[in-house]
Parts: structure tokens; sequence; C-alpha cells
């Protein structure tokens, strides 16, 4: 069981207490505590309407979980700091590469890469550093899931050519990563082998800002490392996360949720976005069990309290379960 520290050094006190010859109910007291130590508590999230899903749930969502299309909050759509206003306390912003109510692709992997996208990443860089509050920017997510434009194949399998290709999208991360944390960026590009920005840019350091690069594990199946071929390596990501979902009782892909876990030992990990379509307690308490032994789990948002497949409110069983299981492990 992977816990952290926190319950070994818990215990070591209850044993203190029990050398001193304290009371029975004094010891019973602190094993209670060392308990509620070693139990994980991340911070919990939704996409979608969260007052909506606190009145199912009874869950008070920390972060609050958006999609962006690109050059929205920029060029089109509410403009950024009406977005981050509206997202806190802690914002999670993931960033496509589509456009429009039209869903039409604005970019390719290989033109963030190219610097084609450097303007809205610097503009979203500037807001960050005003926002001035911890938030996590989920880019080019689930880029293994060819309903995505960024992805390396379309849903027929065909392959898009160079511009979406692994090594493309890998670049694109870096590049989108080094920008968005800012400062004397240029330098890291020209040991990248990328065009310099020329200019300074705000400075948006790890406890402010949270990279999360996030593939979803469940289409890599059996693989001991999902995703790898798209990591763009330990330091250009702040946290790995994962997606996963139930559309039928008693199926949902947990293997390959701890194996993703288990391939970044050394990085914070994220459920980025879960959910249920059907009614299955089951899928929620081992989402739960999870959430609680994994000590690198930092954060998990549900989707969705919107108008949704996955939406709780019309699962009695899977809604009770999270109430009584999820709910109360919520960090502040």
């Amino acid at each position: 069981m992977d816990c952290g520290v926190g319950y070994n050094t818990a215990m070591r006190r209850v044993a203190l207490l029990g050398a001193l010859g304290l009371t029975a109910a004094v010891i019973a007291a602190a094993a209670a505590w060392a308990d509620s130590a070693a139990v994980n508590r991340p911070l919990l999230g939704v996409a979608g309407k969260a007052e909506r899903f606190k009145r199912h749930t009874g869950q008070t969502s920390t972060v609050r979980h958006i999609f962006l299309g690109w050059e929205q909050g920029r060029s089109w759509g509410s403009p950024f700091p009406a977005l981050l206003a509206a997202l806190r306390p802690v914002p999670m912003i993931h960033i496509g590469t589509d456009r429009g109510r039209e869903r039409r692709e604005a970019i390719t992997p290989a033109g963030i890469a190219d610097g084609r996208g450097d303007g809205y990443l610097i503009a979203l860089n500037q807001e960050i550093a005003r926002f001035g509050s911890p938030l996590y920017i989920r880019f080019l997510a689930e880029m293994n899931n060819p309903k995505n434009f960024y992805s390396p194949v379309d849903t027929s399998g065909r392959s898009r050519g160079a511009s979406h290709s692994a090594a493309a999208y890998r670049r694109a991360f870096r590049r989108a990563y080094v920008i968005l944390h800012g400062g004397d960026v240029d330098a890291r590009l020209r040991a990248l082998g990328q065009r310099p920005v020329g200019r300074l840019l705000p400075a948006n350091p790890v406890d402010r800002l949270t990279v999360i690069w996030n593939p979803i594990a469940g289409l890599d199946s059996g693989s001991r490392r999902p995703g790898q071929r798209f990591y763009p390596g330990d330091g250009f990501v702040d946290m790995v996360g994962n997606d996963i979902y139930a559309s039928s009782v008693g199926h949902a892909s947990h293997a390959a949720n701890e194996a993703l876990y288990r391939a970044h030992p050394r990085k914070p990990y994220a459920i980025a976005e879960w959910g249920t379509s059907v009614d299955d307690p089951g899928f929620i308490r081992v989402i739960c069990s999870f959430l609680k032994t994994r000590a690198r789990t930092r954060v998990a948002a549900y989707y969705s309290a919107g108008a949704s497949p996955w939406l709780l409110g019309d699962k009695p069983r899977a809604r009770a379960a999270y109430r009584s299981c999820v709910t109360p492990l919520g960090a502040r």
C-alpha cells in the first residue's frame, strides 16, 4: 500500500504513548488519529455546475474544471480574467486545438512546436501570472485518443501525418511547458533546438502553475507504461494525469490507471476526469480506494455535473457511494 511516510510516523507516536504508560482510551484515540493520517486526501473537483454537484454529493469542489479551444479566452469566448475568476478557488483548464462551435482544427502539434501558437501561449502565461493563485493546465490531454485533432490517427485509424506524430506532440508539449512557466524561456527553447520568443516572460513557478501530462491509460490497456511514446520527459511535466470512465457495470480500466501511476514514481498524480454513465457504486468505491491509498494523487475531478450521461443525480447507488466515500476525502 502506497501511503507515504505519514502512517509510519503516526504509529511510532502511538507506540511511544504506550511506553509512557498512558491510558487505553488515550492510546485508542491516538491510534484512530494514526489511521486518519494514513489516508491520502486529494483536492476534489468537478467539470460542470459545482453547486448542482454539491446538492447530489455534498462535495465542496475546490477544483473547477473547464475545456478551452485554441485561442479561447484571448480572441474568442469569455476573456481569460472572467474565466479564471469564475473557476476559483483552483482552476483546472484543458487546452485543445479546436476552435469555435464547429470545432475545426485551429493548429497542429507541429505548428505549436514551430512557434505558430506562441501568441496564445504567451497571453495565457501572462494571465496566469496576473491570477497569482495556484491552477492546473491540462495541455492537449488524451493525445492517444483518435477523437482529438492532435492525435496521430483519426477515428478510422488513418494517419494524420508528420504534423500530428508523437514526436511533434512531444515538441509541442515541451514548448508550451516552457512558455507557460515563463522566465528566461529563450535559453530553454534554444536548448531544445526551438525558435526563441525574443522576450522575457512572467515567471509562473510550480507552486503556482501545475502542467499536467494526461493520456487516457485505458487506451493502452496491458501496457506497463501507458502513453509513453507521447511523454515529453520529466523536465517538462509537473504532474501525470489519467481519465477513467465506466460505461457498463463492473468494467473500467483500473489496471491501466494503476500502471500509469506506477510508471512515474517521481511525479504527483491526478485523476483529471472520471465518471460513470451507469449506476455502478463498485466503480466509485474502487476509485475512492485508489484516492485514499495512492499518496501521490493530489487531485480528482469528476466529469460532469452538467447535462451528460455521467451525471450522478440519476444514479442513486453510485451517488450514495460517492457521498459516503469520496466526499469526506476532500482536502482544503
